[in-house]
């Protein structure tokens, strides 16, 4: 668990699984009761990534997650890439 200050404070766990279409990293925000805050990544199959990169989702509901996740120090930036839904950033876990 993990404080979070987007929209008010947050107090969230980082989960992280497998997309099934093609094994791409999946990274979520999780509320304390189980419920999901948010889906991180984005799964792009014609986007290459590196084991442990993920697309990360900065449109939708998701406009500020990014500037909050890199506040607590859990993810970095490590390059930007062009999709159908526009430039992207791509990210590790920290």
């Amino acid at each position: 668990m993990f404080n979070l200050y987007h929209h008010g404070q947050q107090r969230l766990d980082l989960i992280t699984g497998r997309y099934t279409d093609n094994d791409q990293f999946y990274v979520a925000l999780e509320e304390p009761n189980g419920d999901l805050y948010a889906d991180l990544s984005v799964c792009l199959p014609e986007i290459p990534l590196a084991d442990g990169e993920f697309i990360f989702k900065t449109y939708s509901g998701n406009e500020g997650l990014l500037e909050a996740m890199m506040h607590t120090r859990r993810i970095k930036v490590v390059r930007t890439v062009n999709t159908p839904l526009g430039m992207l950033p791509v990210c590790r876990l920290i």
